[in-house]
């Protein structure tokens, strides 16, 4: 089953950000029992939606706008316009005549729809499978891309040499100094992608028992309008 085969993967699997393209086998039924948000796989989206009668042909545009744009940035942002696609379908119905999109993104589905006002189509909320802190393809894209910036950053630390207290403790003035330049590396390299950054490196560490000396990074991602409400009436005055 779907469920089967992701979980596997879930089990497998590197950090990498892997999209399955998905086709309808049968109209008639829902989800249950899949539910994809439950299957707890945060590196697999599947993504639901074709430019042709139930093909998966539109997986391949939600990749093309991963690679286009930022980690920061949706798939589905308004601000970059909408998929170059023309009608979409989801099985043999267009997007537009579908009444259950809400439900498909509720349960985790990556899928397609229609904005009022615009032309053309838009991917929607970017789900990954699950529903942790990764339950978005641009959260999973932003830590991706950090932790490439820190492996670069720390490389030139494996095997070097650490200052030490008497009583064992790594000085405090070295955890500053490298806290402050893994924190350098990820402002640098990425503003403007993230909201801020807190690099941690503890002095109480036992290094020299272990050999292994360990780093907190907390990252605070920017905000998404994934929904807007607007609150509109009439006034007597606009003072």
């Amino acid at each position: 089953s779907m469920r089967t085969f992701c979980e596997e993967m879930a089990a497998k699997l590197t950090p990498v950000r892997v999209l399955i393209g998905a086709k309808v086998c049968d109209e008639t039924k829902g989800l249950t029992p899949f539910v994809p948000r439950e299957v707890e796989n945060p590196y697999c989206a599947i993504v639901l939606g074709s430019a042709k009668y139930n093909t998966q042909g539109a997986c391949a545009a939600v990749l093309g706008r991963a690679v286009k744009y930022t980690p920061e940035q949706k798939v589905g942002s308004g601000r970059n316009g909408s998929l170059n696609l023309g009608q979409l379908y989801i099985g043999d119905n267009l997007i537009e005549a579908r009444l259950d999109l809400e439900e498909l993104h509720d349960a985790g589905l990556m899928t397609f729809h229609h904005r009022p006002g615009t032309a053309g189509n838009y991917v929607g909320v970017d789900n990954m499978l699950t529903a942790g802190d990764y339950r978005y393809l641009a959260h999973g894209r932003v830590i991706d891309r950090a932790t490439r910036i820190i492996g670069s950053v720390a490389t030139p630390y494996v095997e070097d040499t650490l200052p030490l207290n008497d009583d064992g403790t790594i000085s405090d003035g070295y955890c500053a100094e490298l806290a402050a330049q893994f924190e350098s590396a990820i402002s640098k390299n990425m503003s403007g992608q993230i909201s801020g950054v807190k690099v941690t490196v503890a002095s109480d560490q036992d290094i020299v028992n272990t050999s292994t000396l360990k780093i907190l990074l907390r990252i605070l991602p920017v905000g998404y309008a994934t929904w807007i409400e607007c609150e509109i009436g009439l006034a007597d005055n606009i003072s």
